[in-house]
């Protein structure tokens, strides 16, 4: 009996492992199967990871060629290759660029050429050489006779005025200088440089109502109707000629303002000692070492 009783517990200790067995061997089976499942999203996720390495590599290459393009095309537009002036060895861009800085923007000449440097910097223009403050200045001076050429008055179909003078005197020939401006004032600021076009720039030797008058029907024409009226000294041959062309004139008023103090003070003794006196100064001070100490205008002689 007692064999017995010790062959019925040894009987039912291997049924539960076997019991536990048969588990053990259901959980192998899920284990081998999540097992099969991910080594195939591995294999996958190799595939994916070969697809992108390929797509780096042709994208790399891409980059590549589109850098060296870009490159190419910094060149085209910033380097020697580019479209050149005629005896400059700056493209044309550069030039637009530090000339528009001063014109468009109102920078200085040193300031324009900072920021081409930084620009060139910060985006990688590879601009061969950055131009001096110099050319700068050479290429603002030298646009002023192309915009005098091709820029076409606007803002005058309501009517304009002409402001006319002998400007500057070069040798034996004379400058009149002919700005158009628009006729009537729509606010109540001053006019600025925007407001006044150069309409016509003419060089003879000496000038006289009918010359002055021949301008006068070059800009008519130019514009395209008379002005209205017209603004100058007091000078007889600008006013006889504005009076040929029926054109209404005003005198400009610090000429006139200056004719009312020259008959004021004009054979007045005592100014004409004080003035005098205040040139003599002038030129017994101007070397002494105590000069610094007056006007920068009284220094000069």
């Amino acid at each position: 009996m007692k064999i017995g009783r010790e062959n019925s517990r040894l009987s039912k200790k291997l049924e539960n492992r076997e019991a536990k067995l048969r588990v053990c061997q259901a959980e192998l089976g899920v284990c081998r199967a999540e097992l099969s499942r991910c080594q195939k999203e591995l294999h996958k996720s190799d595939q994916k990871i070969c697809e992108l390495t390929k797509s780096k590599d042709k994208y790399k290459a891409d980059l590549k060629i589109t850098k060296d393009e870009l490159s190419e095309v910094k060149k085209g537009y910033f380097g020697q290759t580019s479209e050149s002036i005629k005896r400059h060895k700056y493209s044309e861009l550069v030039v637009k660029m530090c000339a528009g800085f001063v014109i468009k923007r109102h920078c200085s000449l040193r300031t324009s050429v900072g920021i081409l440097n930084d620009v060139n910097d910060l985006l990688d223009l590879q601009i061969p050489e950055i131009p001096s403050y110099v050319s700068v200045k050479n290429w603002i001076e030298k646009s002023g006779y192309h915009i005098y050429e091709n820029t076409t008055p606007e803002g005058f179909e309501d009517g304009y005025a002409v402001i006319t003078d002998e400007s500057m005197v070069v040798g034996s020939q004379k400058l009149l200088l002919t700005l158009g401006v628009p006729s009537s004032k729509e606010t109540d600021a001053a006019l600025t440089y925007g407001d006044v076009y150069v309409l016509d720039m003419s060089v003879q030797s000496s000038w006289n109502s009918e010359s002055i008058g021949g301008v006068l029907e070059t800009v008519t024409k130019k514009v395209g109707q008379s002005p209205d009226y017209g603004v100058s000294d007091n000078a007889s041959t600008i006013t006889k000629a504005f009076r040929i062309k029926e054109v209404t004139h005003h005198c400009d008023v610090g000429h006139t303002a200056a004719l009312c103090i020259q008959h004021v003070y004009e054979h007045d003794e005592e100014f004409k000692a004080f003035t005098k006196a205040v040139n003599d100064v002038k030129s017994r001070e101007v070397m002494r070492h105590k000069i610094y100490t007056s006007l920068v205008k009284v220094r000069r002689i």
